[in-house]
Formats: C-alpha cells, structure tokens, sequence
C-alpha cells in the first residue's frame, strides 16, 4: 500500500514488500482511496450484527430488565471514535441501531412505532450524539 499509483516492487534488504488495496491496522480497515471510511462503517456493522447475535439471549430475554439489557447493549456497540462519519453514514449506522433497537423490545417495522417511542423504551446511547461527544472531547 503506499500514495501513489506506481506498481513497482518494493523491497527492503532482499524482502519483497506485497502491495495491498487494504489491511487491517489496530482493528480498522484502511483502504488507500476514498471508500474507505464507507468500508469500515460496512465492517463495524457487521461487527455489531455478529455481537448482537452473541447476545441475543440477553437482549431479547423478557426477564431480564430494560435498563440491564441497555447496559448491556451500551457497551458492546461503542462506536469508534476515530472515524469522522458523514451524515450518509450517520444515517445508515442510526438506521442498524434503530433495528436492533426494536428487536430488543420485540416490535416489527410493521407495528408503526415512531424511533423516539423505541429510543424511550430502551434508553440506548445513540451513536451520533455519542459520536459528536467524543469529538469534541
């Protein structure tokens, strides 16, 4: 991976260096052009999707509490701070919260719940208020 668009082998004392469009560094895919933060926005909802299906016992459990299924909830969707998200993708990580928002307290899209009735019932951190409060930290 480097800045430019030469393909020229690199190597360092006679180790040949592979050339990559992307890598994972420190958690974080890392493309070289412009996709990338919309990349690692896909691979954060993934990630989120495959925890919520570790948890889906407690999420979704009626015995269990609201306010310890939110705690629950809070702390294995932190969103990382680092990305600077755009609105478009603002909007597409607040659309997968809201989803699992409803499966926690079991209502379909069908069911005509406004996302402020869901957000009173779970009492979850939205991601882009938690996102801009870190920002400015």
């Amino acid at each position: 991976m480097s800045n430019s668009h030469d393909n020229t082998p690199e190597e360092i004392a006679t180790t040949h260096i592979e050339q990559v469009e992307k890598y994972i560094h420190l958690g974080q895919q890392v493309n070289l052009w412009k996709e990338n933060q919309s990349a690692e926005v896909g691979r954060g909802i993934r990630m989120g999707w495959t925890v919520f299906g570790y948890l889906l016992y407690v999420l979704k459990n009626k015995k269990i509490p609201m306010h310890l299924t939110t705690k629950v909830y809070n702390i294995s969707h932190l969103w990382s701070p680092d990305l600077d998200l755009t609105q478009a993708n603002l909007h597409i990580i607040r659309k997968v919260q809201l989803a699992m928002d409803r499966q926690m307290i079991r209502i379909a899209l069908g069911d005509e719940k406004r996302n402020s009735w869901t957000r009173k019932k779970t009492k979850v951190i939205d991601v882009a208020q938690y996102a801009a409060r870190l920002k400015w930290k």
